[in-house]
């Protein structure tokens, strides 16, 4: 006998068991049968959940025998009713499987990846009445052909000129501040005008404890049902606008709510357990303590915030923070990672803690500069300029690091100045655990993690630490790229400019997913740093699994360069790496970076820690050994020029600046660019010199640059008259700021040393430059919004699911909420402030109709234009990247096509795209990823200096 679990996964309604699903409603089909081999039927129960989306779990009795079911399939069957015609249906799964429509296969899905819902897309016609629809996922083989928990959507899109009705989509329950009861919200979507229908969510399941303490006093047992139900429907008002009727009583805000009251105000307990979707066995439980204090504290906190909401500085964000954490009694919550405590006693000292930091973030509040006066262990934030939310980071300041009055500004050297070390966590640890590790404090073998993992150190614990250390969180597990990047400089510029810091001595250190964003910052960036102490992290994405091997296009060659952590390595000539990793964790991982650095020359030692698997953080931090590291450091000085040698290589705009260098303008945009400079002449001969060498020294000083597709650079050079020699060809008596380039005829020659006067009009030229060069990912390091297309109802509900799909940006962890609107709620003020991202064709997108003529890819109705190049063919699809014509210092990135299916097709694409790639249904052999691997697209490249299609 074997007991599973069949979850499926589901947006939109549940229909009342035994009903026939209409098809036309564009929601997901969930009134699904199993079919077991003896003919026993297994009926779906619903649970809310703490996802996005509702899941269905479809629990197979214990008497059920489904080792082996009918052919190898798991069969699950539903009926659906139509008025016949044309119907579109879409189907997601995580293996095989197969579509019947009335005793027909329709459509086979064989790709070896997860569920992603809407995968497929069939037509299929339909007679008017009830039709049997059936999915069968196949036993996955070798493993005793018993079938795993698997999971399937099946989508029913509406025929071509019907709109979707309004739909809902859950999200996580909460506890409500007012009256601490729990939540559960519904947030509607804007249906389109003229669309008539209604949609029903009925939400049925089981709160398993809900009980409030007080005192000894014992809490009720057994399950608390939650059974609701929502009608919406959308009504045009006299005006012609459309709004919601609700029933139940609900608001007709973007969110309604459930509450289910559990208790009254007053000191308690309480204990509340929820399914979590993801198994019957899994829970969520959150123990919270409410007292008088909090009650009378938190107030006056939420009408500061309300009065200065408008605030973007520190005091500000740290007092949501902390605000936030006080009304959930817990700490750093979810949006950090972090757990409730587990015993009273972490109980607490944390609410305790928590209590004392609101304290403080008020004082800060009131005035600013007590921030500045803060010495010890503490957690601050700021607001987030990508969704406006308070990004929380941890700090120690040792009292030597604080400024003396009147004092401000970024640190002067000098001998009170103290060492600075960034720290970048493991993936799962928060900012105030991972600051922990770096004095020294933290140990995952032995100790209790609840209270390592959420209380700062004490000044005791901590001892003497002589450095300042920043924890940021780089929005949870973003590996340091992209907003992570962001987010790490942010944090190091705020210390820099708030404490007595020696900014030669800079030392960037990071374990697992740090590590990988030690390298990631450090080697792109040497000039930020004094010395690298990655730990446990992966050097070379060569060595990645769906990377090594893979047959590459001449333009995916260029993105694995630029990507590649070793690539960069040249540039590290004055950051010192001391790489630790453990004997059981593949120490090549780490070793291809070390070896790239000896090859070159350049100072690292490699520790292999014998016996240690991956969390080698904690033994390569112990000891204060990251403090005696960077006490060893010293970032050249560049006040007289840069040094003697320097090597400089960049494949972006964005990295393309070191040492007083900077790498203007590439001559050719798919390759890397390198400058190498070397003072030769006016230094002291080498011991062993040869004459030549004793000639060469003696001479009078020259810097020599040599570069390679560069064609524009500027370089430094300092108050001294220097001669100079670029290209092979010399320059006399140069001094201070100097600009050069390539002219028509191939030679190098010396732009004016003025700077150019600063304007905030747009440039007269849209060339490339930092922060407007693509490729397409370039567009996330700055804040930026998705906008579907809704002129087309047909279209809108692919639309706005792709929109969805993308903003949350499969490629990593991040925990941020990126804007996903419909074209006719963004306003042109975004478009200044915001990058923006267009999805739909440009018959269903108003914007991408609007500017469509002045974008550098021409899509009709049946065929895409890119340059002197026609693509023809049905379900086209094309992702590109330009300067938005309505706001030319911004992006506008474009994801369209000559229908329906070809915008969707977006959904297949891998990671790593260049300025611009063109593709059809084949696109769907693979799905996401780094590479496109089978995936052949129709083509892809790179704009020219000028965003236009750079010729063969």
């Amino acid at each position: 006998m074997l007991a599973v679990t069949w979850v499926v996964a589901l947006l939109g309604a549940l229909p009342s068991r035994g009903a026939d699903r209409p098809l036309a409603d564009g929601g997901f089909v969930t009134d699904f049968e199993i079919l077991l081999p003896r003919g026993e039927t297994v009926a779906p129960r619903a649970h809310p959940g703490p996802d996005v989306d509702l899941r269905v779990a479809l629990e197979a009795q214990p008497a059920a025998k489904v080792e082996r079911t009918v052919n190898g399939a798991l069969r699950m069957r539903t009926r659906l009713r139509s008025s016949g015609g044309q119907h579109e249906l879409r189907l997601g799964c995580d293996g095989v499987c197969e579509l019947w429509v009335d005793g027909a296969m329709v459509l086979r899905r064989a790709a070896p990846y997860g569920l992603w819902l809407d995968d497929r897309e069939v037509t299929v016609t339909l007679n008017a009445g009830p039709s049997e629809v059936e999915v069968r996922l196949e036993a996955r083989r070798g493993r005793r052909e018993s079938l795993r928990p698997r999971r399937v959507a099946l989508r029913v899109l509406p025929p071509a000129g019907v709109a979707p009705p309004v739909s809902l989509m859950p999200v996580a329950p909460w506890l409500s501040r007012g009256s601490r009861s729990l939540t559960i919200g519904f947030e509607r979507e804007v249906p389109m005008v003229g669309a008539v229908s209604t949609t029903e969510l009925r939400v049925r399941g089981t709160v398993t404890r809900v009980s409030a303490v007080a005192g000894d006093a014992t809490p009720p047992r057994g399950p608390v049902p939650l059974d609701a139900t929502l009608n919406v429907a959308p009504q045009v008002s006299s005006g012609g606008a459309l709004g919601h009727a609700v029933s139940t009583g609900l608001s007709t805000q973007a969110t309604s709510t459930l509450e289910l009251p559990i208790g009254p105000d007053g000191d308690r307990v309480v204990t509340l357990t929820l399914t979590d979707g993801k198994g019957a066995s899994e829970s969520i439980e959150r123990p919270i303590r409410v007292t008088p204090a909090l009650l009378r504290g938190v107030p006056p906190a939420l009408e500061r915030l309300g009065r200065d909401r408008g605030r973007r500085d520190v005091a500000w964000a740290s007092l949501a923070f902390w605000t936030d954490k006080v009304l959930l009694m817990h700490g750093l919550d979810s949006a950090t990672g972090a757990r409730p405590p587990t015993t009273p006693e972490s109980d607490s000292r944390l609410v305790a803690q928590g209590f004392e930091q609101l304290r403080l973030a008020i004082e800060d509040f009131d005035d600013s500069s007590h921030f500045e006066a803060r010495s010890g262990a503490f957690v601050r934030a700021y607001r987030s300029p990508f969704d406006g939310a308070p990004q929380p980071f941890a700090m120690y300041v040792p009292d030597a690091a604080i400024r003396g009055a009147g004092e401000r500004g970024p640190g002067r050297r000098g001998a009170r100045d103290v060492p600075f070390i960034v720290a970048l966590h493991p993936s799962g640890y928060t900012p105030t655990r991972t600051l922990k590790g770096v004095l020294g404090l933290e140990s995952e073998r032995g100790a209790s993690r609840a209270r390592l993992s959420h209380l700062l150190p004490s000044a005791a614990e901590i001892g003497r630490f002589d450095a300042v250390v920043a924890a940021p969180w780089g929005y949870d597990g973003t590996g340091s790229r992209y907003v992570g990047k962001v987010d790490v400089l942010t944090v190091m510029d705020l210390a820099l400019g708030h404490y007595r810091i020696d900014p030669h001595r800079v030392l960037l250190t990071g374990g697992s997913l740090g590590g990988l964003g030690t390298w990631q910052l450090g080697l792109r960036m040497p000039d930020r740093f004094s010395g690298l102490m990655p730990i446990a992290g992966y050097g070379s994405v060569r060595l990645y699994d769906n990377v090594r091997g893979k047959r590459l296009a001449p333009w995916e060659r260029f993105l694995v360069d630029r990507r590649d952590n070793v690539t960069f390595v040249p540039n590290a000539r004055y950051l010192p790496m001391r790489c630790v990793h453990g004997e059981r964790d593949n120490p090549k991982r780490s070793e291809v970076i070390v070896e790239r650095y000896r090859e070159l020359g350049y100072p690292a030692a490699f520790d292999v820690l014998p016996g240690i698997g991956h969390a080698a953080w904690d033994d390569a931090w112990a000891q204060k050994a990251a403090l005696a590291f960077v006490q060893s450091t010293a970032r050249p000085d560049l006040r007289a020029g840069p040094p003697d040698r320097v090597t400089l290589v960049s494949g972006s705009y964005r990295h393309a600046m070191a040492y007083g260098l900077t790498i203007d303008r590439f001559a050719d945009h798919a390759r890397l660019g390198r400058l190498d400079l070397e003072r030769r002449g006016g230094r002291n001969p080498p011991r062993g010199a040869t004459a030549r060498d004793l000639d060469d020294a003696r001479a009078s000083p020259v810097l020599v640059f040599d570069p390679e597709n560069v064609a524009r650079f500027t370089a430094e050079l300092g108050d001294a008259p220097t001669d100079v020699r670029v290209g092979g060809r010399p320059f006399s008596r140069l001094r201070g700021r100097q600009t050069f380039r390539v002219d028509a005829g191939g030679r190098w020659t010396r732009e004016s040393s003025s700077p150019p006067a600063a304007t905030s009009e747009a440039p007269s030229t849209l060339d490339k430059r930092p922060g407007l060069s693509g490729p397409i990912d370039d567009i996330r390091y700055e804040p930026h919004l998705f906008v579907y297309g809704s002129a087309v109802p047909a279209d809108t509900e692919t639309n706005r699911r792709l929109a969805e799909h993308l903003s949350r940006y499969g490629w990593t962890d991040a925990r941020i909420a990126l804007p996903v609107l419909a074209d006719h709620e963004l306003q042109p003020d975004q478009l200044r402030s915001h990058h923006v991202v267009l999805i739909g064709t440009p018959a269903s997108n108003q914007w991408l109709a609007q500017i469509a003529p002045r974008l550098p890819v021409v899509v009709d109705r049946d065929s895409i234009t890119v340059g002197d190049v026609i693509h023809r063919g049905a379900h086209l699809g094309t992702t590109f990247i330009a300067p938005n014509p309505l706001s030319p210092n911004r992006y506008v990135l474009v994801y369209t096509g000559t229908d329906r299916r070809g915008v969707w097709l977006a959904g297949w694409l891998p990671e790593w795209l260049p300025d611009w790639v063109v593709y059809d249904d084949g696109i769907t052999t693979e799905r996401g990823g780094y590479l496109m691997g089978s995936r052949r697209p129709l083509g892809a490249g790179f704009f020219d200096e000028h965003w236009q299609v750079a010729r063969p």
